[in-house]
């Protein structure tokens, strides 16, 4: 199936920075203000990465984006405070303006390089306060694998 792929350049963030949005379906909802990308989508945007099988972008009038909704098989590769990360989730959600990203769902964040692993039905990453919250449900509680070096 061929590709559609949906580049906006120059609208995110800042001038320097562009936002790639490869997948197999594109649709847009102008009167909505919403565009969702569906099939083996691929998100890139600075070292960020985002797979998914749907993809809902939120946007303002002037086109700049609100929030991504990436749902079904969401697989993550993000940089936050010079540290590196991958996941995997039901459901990720990430606001703009605040900088947050909430994982829902199984979901399960490694920090490359090390053993550093969490677990949690709900992982909200605050990434301009370096803030972090995980939350398990009633079937299953938080897991936080932290490697300790004692030596200093």
């Amino acid at each position: 199936m061929k590709k559609i792929i949906f580049l906006i350049v120059t609208t995110i963030l800042s001038a320097n920075s562009s936002l790639n949005i490869e997948a197999d379906k594109f649709e847009a909802n102008v009167k909505k203000l919403e565009s969702k990308f569906v099939g083996n989508v691929y998100i890139s945007k600075d070292n960020n990465n985002i797979f998914a099988d749907k993809v809902t972008v939120k946007l303002r009038n002037n086109k700049k984006p609100i929030s991504y909704v990436a749902q079904k098989n969401v697989k993550i590769n993000i940089s936050m405070n010079g540290k590196k990360y991958e996941g995997n989730t039901d459901k990720l959600s990430y606001f703009v303006d605040s900088g947050i990203y909430r994982l829902e769902g199984n979901s399960k964040l490694k920090e490359l390089n090390t053993t550093n692993v969490v677990t949690g039905d709900k992982i909200i990453i605050d990434t301009e306060h370096s803030v972090y919250k995980i939350e398990g449900d009633d079937t299953k509680r938080v897991e936080f694998i932290y490697n300790i070096d004692e030596k200093e």
